[in-house]
């Protein structure tokens, strides 16, 4: 059996007792499809890694990840609207014992409602609230897709 010519710089592979390069030196020389193969491994670890291709993955990453960020700031401005309209905790809705802003009895109407956030986010649906077989309650709706809010699903 011939050895295979493998050009030092193959990195991993020179050091001695490698079995990648073991391997390759048992199966021999003359297989040209073997000499391709020991190529491509030279190349792939030759090869210095793209900057461009792993810097723009790190600059859609970044992008994401603030474009998330954004999003829960809006969320939570709007968590905390909601709240404060309903009289209600922002940071549990009465839901958590140990909160340490309301111990669990911040449930909506626990607290004060703000009057500007209730003006503008409970009167709205207040006045077009028509329970069933009450009539003259409140503004018809324009079309059935107005009478409920869609829901996650619905967007899906």
């Amino acid at each position: 059996m011939t050895d295979l010519a493998i050009p030092s710089g193959v990195g991993a592979m020179d050091s001695p007792g490698d079995p990648a390069l073991e391997l390759l030196r048992k199966l021999g020389g003359a297989d040209p499809r073997l000499q391709m193969f020991a190529e491509l491994l030279r190349r792939r670890q030759l090869a210095p890694p793209a900057p461009d291709g792993s810097q723009a993955d790190l600059e859609r990453m970044t992008a994401r990840c603030e474009r998330l960020r954004e999003a829960g700031r809006a969320l939570r401005a709007r968590n905390d609207l909601l709240a404060s309209a309903l009289g209600a905790c922002a940071r549990c809705w009465g839901e958590d014992e140990e909160c340490p802003l309301c111990d669990g009895r911040g449930l909506p109407g626990a607290f004060q409602p703000r009057p500007d956030a209730f003006e503008a986010c409970v009167l709205p649906a207040v006045r077009r609230y028509r329970p069933w077989g009450a009539p003259g309650l409140g503004r018809e709706p324009e079309s059935d897709a107005r009478r409920h809010p869609p829901s996650a699903s619905d967007r899906t």
